[in-house]
């Protein structure tokens, strides 16, 4: 699983309050969500628990605010640092961003 995508469905879940069983469905059905989440139409989707395990993960890997910051190329082992620092992550988070933005606005007419 692409965890740039499981990190904007988790962002999206928390957005909206939804439980893990409506995220996973929402990325599948919803149009929103696959639009926010650059999904194909056609995304059979995942299982719930798949987020269960991710945010698992997360926490594993989160980082110690009382730790210094690593300096960007240098080895680190926190997952998360990793995909956010990536060029590739940062586009994918800035074009849900902007995703979210429209879709709010559409609310907003």
């Amino acid at each position: 699983m692409d965890p740039v995508m499981l990190a904007g469905v988790t962002l999206l879940q928390f957005m909206e309050r939804v439980p893990d069983r409506v995220a996973a469905e929402h990325a599948v059905f919803h149009l929103g969500w696959k639009y926010a989440l650059d999904l194909e139409l056609t995304y059979g989707g995942f299982h719930p628990t798949v987020l269960v395990y991710f945010r698992d993960r997360l926490e594993e890997e989160s980082v110690d605010p009382n730790e210094p910051a690593k300096v960007k190329g240098e080895p680190t082992d926190n997952f998360i640092t990793e995909i956010l620092t990536t060029e590739a992550a940062q586009g994918e988070m800035a074009g849900l961003a902007e995703a979210l933005k429209r879709q709010q606005n559409q609310h907003e007419i």
